[in-house]
């Protein structure tokens, strides 16, 4: 079966786009990944006009029945409980960790599956299902403090960058594409740990420490320099002219 794949990929010369190094490594590095003409990095892209900050979060709050003076970690998934990549628990028990060491009353927003409340002391857990209203999720995003993303595995993905395009800052493990998407210490902060009390207590450190404000700013202007829908396209523009350049002018590109 690999010798037949090797076959078809060498005589059709293909060129491919990954959203990240991390993946581009892994198709070199696989028994297929010779084939290719060019593996080049082409960023997702996110719609910065549908995902931006709204600066009033308490009106929002009101709005989805959160609390206004909480504070509040979003993530968003699809299969949360059931998919055992996602790291529910693991999100879960660090928040609920972070919870007894704070005065502020901690809400963990999970979007994307319908579910029962999940209370502890100073903690809630509270579900939004999913929806394809692009509006109100922009709007979930935006009644959070802060995203949290501690998927045991995962490519390059796009909740991260959705988050920050809202000026929301990002704790995440440092898995796969994930550190190609955060500035650390500016737009988000990666955890080495797995143990939720380490992660407890780095979030908490670090949300002692940081100037909230400019972060903000600082993941909104990170998306729209690096990530939006439209330099994507004008990237994968430029990789189909340099193809199509490639494939009929060659003696011109070798001059």
């Amino acid at each position: 079966n690999l010798k037949v794949k090797n076959k078809i990929l060498a005589s059709s010369k293909p060129y491919l786009a990954t959203p990240c190094n991390w993946l581009k490594e892994m198709f070199l590095r696989s028994k297929v990944g010779h084939n290719f003409q060019e593996i080049r990095v082409i960023a997702n892209g996110v719609d910065t006009n549908s995902f931006f900050p709204i600066m009033d979060k308490n009106v929002l709050r009101r709005k989805y029945g959160l609390s206004e003076d909480s504070l509040i970690f979003t993530f968003a998934g699809n299969k949360i409980f059931s998919n055992p990549w996602k790291n529910f628990s693991v999100m879960l028990k660090s928040l609920q960790n972070l919870a007894t060491h704070i005065d502020q009353k901690v809400v963990f927003m999970c979007i994307g599956e319908r579910g029962q409340l999940i209370e502890s002391p100073n903690f809630i857990c509270q579900f939004f299902d999913y929806s394809k209203d692009v509006e109100k999720l922009n709007e979930l995003y935006n009644c959070s403090d802060y995203y949290l993303h501690l998927a045991k595995a995962d490519t390059f993905p796009n909740t991260i960058l959705e988050a920050q395009a809202c000026g929301i800052p990002v704790f995440a493990n440092p898995i796969c594409g994930i550190p190609e998407q955060i500035l650390e210490n500016r737009t988000g902060w990666l955890l080495d740990s797995s143990k939720p009390d380490q992660i407890a207590k780095a979030i908490l450190t670090k949300i002692s420490d940081v100037d909230y404000d400019q972060s903000v700013k600082d993941c909104r202007h990170h998306i729209t320099s690096n990530f939006s829908f439209e330099k994507m396209i004008l990237k994968y523009k430029d990789f189909y002219t340099d193809i199509l350049t490639k494939k009929y002018h060659p003696r011109k590109l070798d001059s």
